[in-house]
């Protein structure tokens, strides 16, 4: 299975829509939900520490797994960055 999500915009709004599209995402199970909720967690505290108002914030994560008969493999990504001298 996979996932991905991503934003863009003011922290605040960035915060509460990386939220809620993870919270959307119910059919992960095992270690790549936990995976997915750990994300989710690290994703906001990291948004919301982000207090500067002349910045924007771009959120992008995901993540994968898969199985065999050798085993299981996870893969999780995780970008947050800032976007300065933006014209409003």
């Amino acid at each position: 299975m996979s996932w991905s999500i991503s934003a863009i915009g003011k922290p605040a709004r960035v915060a509460a829509k990386v939220e809620a599209d993870l919270a959307r995402i119910t059919y992960l199970q095992g270690t790549e939900a936990e995976l997915k909720d750990s994300a989710a967690a690290l994703v906001k505290k990291a948004v919301e520490g982000n207090t500067r108002k002349d910045i924007l914030v771009r959120v992008e994560a995901n993540g994968s797994a898969s199985k065999s008969e050798e085993g299981e493999l996870q893969t999780i990504q995780i970008a947050v960055t800032q976007l300065y001298g933006f014209a409003e």
